[in-house]
């Protein structure tokens, strides 16, 4: 069966004149309905490796500028990067997989064996479900930055998402391949450490203030949004227990 360009966009339906090769209306790139195995790989292709828009660069710039790339999107600079919340679900799911697969042992300390294997699946959600959490948190202790929670939280989206690369690529195989837990002290200090100097730097980047105010600040965001986390697990568990036969 052949293939031809079609006259008119097949997203909209816009008309489309000859030579025009992205849809004025929409900005789908003109071509036939045929879907190759050469098409997948180059979108492939593109998506990792283009200078713009691509998860690569959007992956270097989270790890040595992560405060600036979260506001250049704010400042409206959003074609040039990858969507933060895309990026924070995608990671999100990545890290359940690595902890699934790995047998990481995330939720140690519950006792509770079958709420432990619901939370282990679900770890997404709980990483996600303290997203806006952070965001709010933000939003009260840098009031006077005049951002709206929406643009905190692609500060938070952007910087979870490393957060949650760093469990798949780092905590979760040192769990597997040492068999420790999330509760040994080694452990908490070598995952929860970064993941407070990184977001005190981002925060620095991202926000106007004096940057030891910044740092104080973010310090203390992060580590309300950990103990409310684990709040927020423990209610799971005792409401578990208690709807449990």
């Amino acid at each position: 069966m052949g293939s031809s360009v079609p006259s008119h966009c097949l997203n909209c339906e816009s008309v489309m004149a000859p030579g025009q090769a992205f849809c004025s209306s929409c900005g789908q790139k003109r071509t036939d309905q045929r879907l190759t195995l050469a098409g997948i790989g180059h979108d492939l292709v593109h998506a990792l490796f283009h200078v713009d828009h691509s998860i690569l660069a959007l992956l270097k710039g989270l790890l040595v500028r992560p405060g600036h790339v979260a506001r250049e999107f704010v400042e409206g600079r959003r074609r040039k990067y990858f969507s933060p919340f895309a990026f924070a679900v995608i990671t999100a799911g990545l890290a359940t997989f690595f902890v699934i697969a790995m047998g990481a042992r995330w939720f140690s300390p519950i006792t509770d064996s079958a709420a432990q294997g619901i939370l282990s699946r679900h770890i997404n959600l709980v990483v996600l479900l303290q997203t806006p959490v952070l965001a709010a948190l933000c939003a009260l202790l840098f009031w006077n930055e005049r951002l709206n929670f929406a643009e905190h939280l692609v500060l938070v989206a952007y910087t979870a998402g490393i957060r949650m690369l760093y469990l798949s690529l780092v905590a979760a195989p040192v769990m597997y391949a040492t068999g420790i837990t999330s509760a040994n002290p080694w452990f908490i200090a070598g995952y929860y450490g970064p993941w407070l100097v990184y977001f005190a730097i981002a925060a620095v980047q991202f926000y106007r203030g004096q940057p030891w105010v910044t740092v104080l600040k973010a310090v203390v965001a992060a580590t309300l949004n950990q103990l409310l986390a684990m709040v927020g697990i423990y209610a799971f568990i005792l409401t578990y227990e208690r709807m449990s036969p």
